[in-house]
């Protein structure tokens, strides 16, 4: 089997069959879809069954409740064949999706391939330049950090990527992440990649239109989970086999990523809270708590920004930071609450 393409499920009635059918529908017979049905509570489960009862080659995995983090595993565990994708159940893929990737292949069994995605739902920034100048790279370390710092490491449904290396190194989605677990994952594949491709060519669709997305929900502790999440990700670095000076700029990107966090989670307590400095002055104090140490080494900064915002932690001048927050995010996170 060539691919095994991964698919976890909670509640995607209304766009599952579309993402099955756009794999389906490329009538390969060197592809495995694997589909974990995760405790849904609506017909996905149904639908799922009859599919893999049809076709041969869609294999059904029930379980529990239990988390895409724990559904992605379970897929991993299941999967035989060379390459390994992910696909999310709202998303499809373009009609051409195994042929592009077995084209882009340029050195016949790259490590990492990344394409380029289409986003419907929703507005999207062009990013073609950012892809043009990832495809011209040809260090190693340079990409690395480029993928870093762009955050384009952190989804895996753009990617594809050789189930050897999952398996050799033990690489898994932490199940006790409800955030930042795809990025982790990546990370860790990352680093222990020798090739890396970069393909501005658009194989992948993703569906931004759900009203009830997680980006509307109140996530409570959103700050403890990313300091597990960028702490995480910083230890890996650290302990990978790049060189000291690769380890040390992508653990420079990873802090300033990290501290940016801050105007998230901030903002993410507008959708519990109007916003009130005087009445959050608390809760904004515990969130510098979590990203007062940095990652990476004592004076070492991306950029003029990242270098201020440091500052601002470390000398707990919450305000300021409170004021950008409101002034960038107040107005769209009240109106979540209205809603």
């Amino acid at each position: 089997m060539k691919y095994s393409v991964i698919i976890p499920v909670y509640n995607s009635e209304k766009t599952v069959e579309r993402c099955l059918q756009s794999l389906l529908a490329q009538d390969r017979n060197d592809v495995e879809i694997i589909v974990i049905n995760d405790g849904s509570t609506d017909a996905s489960g149904a639908l799922l069954a009859e599919y893999a009862s049809d076709h041969q080659n869609v294999l059904l995995i029930d379980q529990k409740n239990s988390g895409v983090s724990a559904a992605r595993n379970a897929g991993i565990e299941k999967a035989t064949g060379t390459y390994i994708t992910f696909v999310d159940s709202d998303d499809y893929v373009s009609e051409d999706y195994f042929s592009a990737l077995d084209k882009m292949d340029s050195q016949g069994d790259d490590d990492l391939i990344m394409f380029a995605s289409t986003t419907v739902g929703g507005g999207a920034a062009d990013e073609s330049d950012l892809y043009h100048q990832l495809e011209q790279m040809h260090d190693r370390g340079d990409k690395m950090a480029l993928l870093l710092s762009s955050r384009k490491i952190m989804s895996p449904w753009n990617k594809r990527f050789k189930r050897k290396i999952i398996i050799d190194n033990k690489i898994r989605f932490i199940r006790q992440l409800q955030t930042g677990e795809d990025f982790n994952f990546c990370l860790e594949y990352m680093l222990n990649c020798d090739s890396i491709t970069v393909k501005c060519e658009k194989l992948y669709t993703v569906d931004i239109s759900d009203s009830t997305s997680l980006s509307r929900k109140y996530r409570p502790h959103l700050d403890i989970q990313l300091e597990k999440v960028f702490k995480n990700a910083a230890d890996l670095i650290r302990k990978s086999s790049l060189d000291t000076v690769d380890k040390e700029k992508l653990l420079c990107i990873t802090d300033y990523l990290f501290i940016k966090n801050v105007f998230t989670c901030i903002a993410e307590e507008f959708k519990a809270n109007s916003p009130s400095y005087r009445r959050m002055k608390n809760d904004i104090a515990e969130i510098y708590k979590r990203f007062r140490t940095p990652l990476c080494s004592k004076g070492c900064y991306c950029n003029m920004i990242h270098r201020g915002l440091r500052v601002f932690v470390y000398r707990k001048c919450m305000f300021p930071i409170y004021g950008i927050t409101l002034f960038v995010k107040g107005k769209k996170f009240a109106k979540y609450m209205e809603e």
